[in-house]
């Protein structure tokens, strides 16, 4: 049995016996497309946010018992739309559509400052600031509808895990004639995996043949229950252990933070086409007399 077979991706499989009776072969992929997009996505810290208060509020307290009657200020900030990025690598499909893998990330900011003072001249200063970092790794596709030569639409459905990273990092500072000048601080790291799901639709602009322009939008699916340390962490530095690994990120009821990252995303962004030329169209033969 003889022929000749192509394949510009993955490679053909082809199984005959000697009669030739049976042959299956798998179907070749076709170019290979990857996106890089930025953008804003939704991702709220409230919950941290409103911890943090509290653990200020702790602190004062502790501040005006030690050092007498104290006033002071209390400011908190949040952010409840989060910096995404995304980067998209797949296959067409023979069939239509395109079968890939999406890598996302997207970051968000929590934290509180505190400053209190008394009569004596005793002052207190403190912050907190929580940096927090969702990665995304999903499988899925995307469907598209040609519009016109170089304008399309498409939707795409991705899902899979995602990894939750915190960093709450705290500094302080007291001083006055009441205390000796002191001033410490702490760093904690907490971390979570669940599970995440984009729902996209995307309006592409082919500038070339193999660049294309890139406007998306869509809603992801994904919420953090609690994140959980990742060490044990001594905050008032007498040798024993305030935060032990495992223990979740709370607030002053004992309950876990959460961190929700479901809601709507925007983006733009550019996508590359990998794949060969066109072969040229052979020319006639000019007819002989």
């Amino acid at each position: 049995m003889s022929g000749l077979f192509r394949n510009q991706a993955l490679g053909l499989l082809l199984l005959a016996g000697p009669t030739g009776a049976a042959v299956t072969i798998i179907p070749e992929l076709g170019p290979f497309e990857g996106t890089c997009q930025i953008g804003a996505a939704h991702g709220d810290t409230t919950a941290a946010r409103d911890a943090l208060v509290d653990l200020a509020r702790d602190d004062f307290s502790a501040f005006d018992r030690a050092a007498g009657p104290a006033t002071g200020t209390v400011a908190p900030f949040a952010m409840t739309t989060g910096l995404a990025a995304q980067a998209d690598g797949g296959y067409r499909l023979p069939t239509g559509g395109v079968l890939g893998l999406r890598l996302g990330a997207l970051y968000a900011l929590a934290g509180n400052d505190l400053e209190a003072t008394n009569q004596a001249g005793d002052r207190l200063t403190e912050s907190w600031a929580l940096d927090v970092v969702m990665v995304p790794v999903l499988l899925g596709g995307w469907i598209e509808r040609a519009l016109s030569t170089d304008i399309s639409l498409r939707g795409s459905v991705f899902a899979g895990p995602a990894f939750g990273k915190a960093i709450l990092v705290n500094d302080w500072k007291v001083s006055g004639p009441s205390f000796d000048p002191a001033a410490g601080g702490y760093q904690a790291a907490y971390r979570a995996t669940t599970f995440a799901a984009d729902l996209g639709a995307e309006f592409d602009w082919q500038a070339t043949r193999h660049l294309t322009l890139v406007l998306g939008a869509g809603y992801r699916l994904c919420r953090f229950v609690a994140l959980r340390s990742s060490g044990d962490v001594d905050l008032d530095q007498d040798g024993a252990a305030d935060i032990r690994a495992g223990d979740a990120l709370q607030d002053r009821q004992g309950r876990p933070v959460p961190f929700n990252f479901s809601g709507f995303k925007g983006t733009v962004g550019l996508r590359w086409r990998f794949d060969r030329p066109p072969a040229p169209t052979p020319r006639p033969r000019d007819a002989g007399p």
